[in-house]
């Protein structure tokens, strides 16, 4: 045993000029019995035989890479805080807290009191020392979101966040548009109106939801979902008025159309004053009544019978004959077919009265209601019944002098059937206005009435008894010379001298 052989290398230490085999000579070697401990050439701090041989690049941990190993650097992880200050000087967020603030002054990755961690709702206190992050009411242990102060919790199970107002809040926490107690966030239907929102267009409004019919209305206008009820249908055509682009079905569209709630109201394109929908559809040329025919409505004509009386002042604007009396005639003026109050009716009896305002048409002085002919001044009345009309002398007469009583009975000729009263009817009197002259029924040759009354048996004299009247008889003695050269018709003595000789031939008796 020759001496100590440190490093098991067969060298003595004497004899051995690196004992402990660390690549520092003994001699520069500050521990030439230790591998880890040699020299510090390199001057950071740690010895160049750390790693157990002589390595002054591999001599100790650098935990933040600025060339000094841990070991001789003030600052192992160059955080700004010294390792005797750092709480975990191995980690450049861990150092301190010397603003108290909950939070590691190195957070950030250095020293920095000022800037040592998020202050989400910048209160002074770092979130990770904050206890209510958000400054929302709610605890960060029970807050859903500690960064958000719109969101925590839902405490009253309305499917809204407590914390949706920015604070707690539960009974503040969401618009609940219906006022069903369940906030618009977690009420299916918001709105109430039986369309759920997610099929809503608006679903915080119950008249607005969608159009499933197609009718151009809102299913919900009336205040809920009811597509059968969804608004007005004027014209009962199953589109609703609003999506209807003619509401009144008149044929007018309802941009034109001056009431689209009426069909009998829309335009007059005509310009004739009639609206063109008066008929209950579109329709310019039967858009009204036109009376007179002349192409402008009644409605819009200023004279609707085209009688030359305006309507305003026409009695009857729609009957041609009828529209004032302005000569106070007691006919209408416009009698004749038009105004003209000179021709306005037939004027009888010519006293300037037409015969429809005349009293007494004829002028006879029989008023026209007892008048039995109010255009005849002869005829009137029988009020005697004599049978001749009281205005037979072509005026009014007293009964008593309404037409010639030849005989003098009480009944005028004209009423009378015996005007003569000589016994003859007058159909069968041959003069019935004398009482001699009636008829020869006998065939005598004399008239049965000249007696004066009738009698055939008396109907003159029969000089020579042969049953004819002389006036009938051509020989009335009977002597044989007929009457017309018989100088006495009446002596059977007398009639002749036709031989000249002084004597009468009928001297003989015949």
């Amino acid at each position: 045993d020759d001496g100590t052989d440190f490093d098991g290398d067969g060298l003595c230490d004497l004899g051995d000029p690196d004992d402990d085999n660390d690549g520092a000579l003994d001699g520069a070697d500050s521990d030439d019995n230790n591998a880890n401990v040699c020299s510090d050439t390199d001057m950071d701090g740690c010895d160049d035989c750390s790693s157990g041989s002589y390595d002054p690049s591999n001599d100790g941990f650098d935990y933040d890479g600025d060339g000094l190993c841990d070991l001789g650097d003030p600052d192992d992880d160059n955080d700004g805080a010294l390792d005797g200050a750092d709480s975990d000087d191995n980690n450049a967020n861990v150092c301190s807290d010397t603003d108290m603030d909950g939070c590691d002054d190195c957070s950030g990755g250095s020293y920095d009191p000022s800037d040592d961690g998020t202050d989400f709702d910048g209160d002074g206190l770092c979130d990770l020392g904050d206890p209510d992050d958000d400054n929302d009411g709610a605890l960060d242990g029970a807050d859903s979101d500690d960064n958000n102060a719109n969101v925590c919790s839902d405490t009253d199970m309305d499917g809204c966040d407590d914390c949706s107002g920015g604070s707690y809040d539960p009974a503040n926490d969401g618009a609940d548009a219906d006022g069903d107690g369940l906030c618009d966030l977690g009420d299916p239907d918001s709105d109430n109106d039986g369309s759920l929102d997610g099929v809503d267009s608006d679903d915080n409004n119950p008249n607005v939801c969608s159009d499933t019919d197609m009718d151009g209305c809102e299913d919900c206008s009336s205040g809920s979902y009811d597509p059968a009820n969804d608004g007005t249908d004027f014209d009962g055509d199953g589109l609703c008025d609003l999506g209807d682009p003619d509401d009144d079905n008149d044929g007018a569209l309802d941009g034109a159309d001056s009431d689209d709630n009426n069909a009998n109201v829309c335009s007059d394109t005509d310009m004739d004053g009639c609206d063109d929908c008066s008929g209950g559809s579109y329709a310019p040329n039967n858009d009204g009544f036109d009376y007179d025919g002349d192409g402008l409505c009644d409605l819009g004509d200023p004279d609707d019978d085209n009688d030359g009386a305006l309507d305003g002042a026409d009695s009857d604007d729609n009957d041609a004959n009828v529209c004032s009396d302005t000569d106070m005639d007691g006919c209408d003026d416009c009698s004749s077919g038009s105004y003209d109050p000179a021709n306005d009716g037939f004027d009888y009896d010519g006293d300037g009265l037409c015969d429809l305002g005349d009293p007494d048409d004829d002028n006879d002085g029989a008023l026209d209601g007892a008048d039995s002919d109010d255009n005849n001044a002869n005829v009137c009345s029988d009020a005697d019944m004599d049978g001749c009309d009281e205005c037979s002398s072509g005026s009014y007469s007293p009964p008593s002098s309404d037409g010639v009583d030849y005989d003098g009975d009480g009944l005028c000729d004209l009423g009378d059937p015996d005007d003569d009263n000589d016994g003859a009817l007058d159909g069968a009197d041959s003069d019935d206005n004398d009482a001699n002259v009636c008829s020869d029924t006998d065939m005598d040759g004399c008239d049965d009435c000249s007696s004066g009354s009738y009698d055939p048996a008396n109907d003159g004299t029969d000089f020579d008894g042969d049953g004819l009247c002389d006036l009938g008889d051509p020989d009335d003695d009977n002597d044989g010379a007929l009457d017309g050269a018989d100088s006495d018709d009446n002596n059977v003595n007398v009639c002749s001298d036709t031989d000249m000789d002084g004597c009468d031939d009928c001297s003989g008796g015949s």
